[in-house]
Order: structure tokens, then sequence, then C-alpha cells
């Protein structure tokens, strides 16, 4: 120890795992902390290595592997996959019926402003527009009379259109609620996990003067690749505390503690989970965005387009002609403007929105999944 001067000391407190000889270090560090443990132990108040080592054998009696963690997110992360792929696709599917709804409407609200015209010019004109027409070009006749006897039948089209689109967005709404509750259902037990970290993390940074920097940890996993895991638990703890107190460097009690500490199996449960709290300080709305955004589909209102429909087909007996004839004008006026600007579904945006909030927290799990894969074949 005599060999590290203040320099060398407080280059390696400022660069912690970036110095580009501290797996060098750490290596010899822990092989000489070894040779001296005991001695360093029983030098010390035994009073409070007795509460030391009870309290990291009941950390790693309460938090043990759990063997069934890799295959509940393997799990849930496929059934995030699902619910992302399948918002996607509905939205699509979404925009896709606007158009042809929009359009249906289109010839709907045209075929009853025909039918409306049809019928004002007959009280003008004694003989019917198609016998006019038909006593100057008999094909023309016969294809007006054709259209103006089917226009009051066909202008359903707009209705049924309307109805239609209602139904298929209350199925989509159900499809997408039933895989949010089924997606919240997988995440209890990942979400139990996540709390019982946080809780992990708090217990392991009162054992020691300073608290471990998860930068360190994300550091030392970048850089120090050669070092097995004891050898960086014990790289977390030195270098997250001599970065505030140097002295630390040389102090035996410091030195003996973070290495019986990086034996211990809580110490390679925590060390598995350390991202996940660092994850959790940024997101702490993390676990319930999707019941917020579950309750916000489901008290989704119809599309205003519906609803003007609807209302004007109920209507249709008690308003007089002209007021319909004008209703009718301006609704295939909006349906219009409606096609000619994409014909996007009001709900579409909601789903893809839906979809790009769900891909965060499915990336973290999937790094955390792998991480756990590669620690526990280490």
């Amino acid at each position: 120890m005599e060999r590290f001067d203040a320099d060398t000391i407080s280059s390696y407190a400022f660069d912690g795992p970036h110095n580009i000889n501290s797996q060098f270090l750490i290596i010899d560090m822990v092989r000489m902390v070894e040779s001296v443990y005991e001695t360093l132990m029983n030098g010390l108040d035994q009073e409070e290595v007795g509460r030391f080592l009870h309290t990291i054998n009941r950390l790693s009696s309460d938090y043990r592997e759990d063997r069934e963690l890799l295959k509940k997110m393997a799990d849930w992360c496929e059934c995030r996959k699902k619910l992302i792929k399948m918002v996607q696709q509905n939205a699509d599917e979404l925009d896709r019926n606007t158009f042809i709804v929009m359009l249906g409407r289109v010839v709907g609200s045209s075929l009853q402003l025909f039918d409306s015209f049809n019928i004002g010019i007959n009280k003008v004109f004694p003989l019917p527009f198609s016998d006019y027409l038909f006593n100057k070009s008999p094909i023309l006749g016969i294809i007006t009379e054709t259209f103006f006897h089917f226009a009051p039948h066909l202008g359903f089209i707009s209705l049924v259109c309307t109805v239609g689109e209602k139904l298929m967005v209350d199925m989509i709404i159900r499809k997408v609620s039933t895989m949010i509750r089924e997606d919240i259902k997988q995440f209890e037990p990942i979400k139990k996990w996540f709390k019982e970290t946080v809780t992990l993390n708090a217990s392991i940074d009162r054992l020691f003067p300073h608290e471990i920097d998860k930068d360190i940890v994300s550091g030392i996993e970048e850089f120090l690749t050669g070092l097995g895991n004891d050898q960086k638990i014990f790289a977390a703890i030195f270098f997250s505390n001599i970065r505030i107190n140097q002295k630390l460097f040389k102090d035996g009690r410091f030195l003996g503690k973070a290495f019986r500490f990086c034996r211990c199996d809580a110490a390679r449960e925590w060390y598995k989970r350390v991202p996940v709290e660092a994850y959790l300080a940024d997101q702490d709305n993390t676990f319930t965005d999707f019941r917020n955004e579950l309750r916000e589909l489901e008290a989704l209102s119809p599309d205003s387009g519906a609803t003007v429909e609807i209302n004007r087909f109920c209507g249709k007996s008690i308003l007089p002609s002209p007021v319909l004839t004008i209703l009718n004008g301006f609704f295939m006026y909006y349906c219009y403007r409606r096609i000619q600007n994409g014909a996007v579904h009001i709900y579409s945006d909601c789903l893809r929105g839906l979809a790009k909030n769900s891909e965060p927290l499915l990336n973290f799990m999937m790094n955390i999944r792998e991480r756990q894969t590669r620690i526990n074949g280490l």
C-alpha cells in the first residue's frame, strides 16, 4: 500500500474505472486484502464485525435469486412486443378504414343531395326530371331514372359505414384493453422484484461510508470486462467510496468489509440489480403509465363525424327538407376535406402514442434480462 502516493490515489479516485490501470489495481487490491483479511477483521471491534456479518447474512437470506425471474421477464417481453405490434397494426387499420368510411359518407351524402334535388325539381316541373331527359336522350333518361330510384335507398350507405366504423373501433379498443390488462398482470411479479431491489440497494448503501455510484458501476461494466463478479462488486464499492474520501484507499476497516461483502450471496444478487434503481429514479411513473393509458382508451368518445351522421339520421324525420339538404352539403364537404387531409382516425395517434410509450420499458427489461443472463453465466 505504501507504493501508492497521494497523486496516484487522487488519479484513481477521480478516474475510477476509466483509469487505464484500474483493472490491475482491483486485482491486486483483492489479492492483498484476501491475504490479510483475518488480521484486518481481528483488529476491528468484534461487536461491529458481528453486526456487519449478521446484516449481510440476513440480506443473503432475504434476497435470494429468483430462478423463475428470467422466464417471467421473457414472457412479459413477448407480451409487450405483441402489444406494441398489435397496437401499431390497429392504428394503421383504423386509418385505412377511416378512408373507406369517409368515402362512403361522401357517396351517401351525395346521393341524398341528388334525391333532394330530384324532389325539388319534381315540385317545380310537371314532368319528372328523368322524363325530361328521356325525351332528350333515352339512354340518359333511363340512367337518370335508375339513379334517382335507388338514391333514397343508397343514401343509407353513409349510416351503414358509420355504424360499421363504430363497431370496429369498439372491437379494437376492447382488444387493446384486454392486451394491456394481460401486460399489467404479467408485470406484477417483476414489479414486486423492482420494489425489493430498491429496498436492497438502500440496505447495501448503509453498509459502507458512502453510497454506491451507479455511474461507476456502468463504467466497470464497460471498461473492466476482465474482472470476475466478485472483483466487480469490490471495484464498485471501492471506487464509489474513495471518490468521496480518498483516505479510504488505505483504510483496513473499510477494505476488509468490502472484501467480505463481495463474497456473499447478497452482493451477487445486488450487483445484478444495480441498473434497476437508476432507471426507476428517472421513471417515477413507469408502472402507472399503462393503467392511465387503459383508462383513457376506455373513456374514448365516438368520432365527431360519427356523432354528426347519427344525429343527422335521427333528425331526418323531423327536420325540414332544406335543412337536411344543407346538412348533407356541409357533411359531404367535411368528409371530403378529411379525405383530402389523409383521412387519419382521431384514435390512431392515441394508439401510436401508446406503442411508442411502451418501448422504453421493453428495451430496459431486455437489457436487464440480458445482464442477468450474462452474470448468471459467469
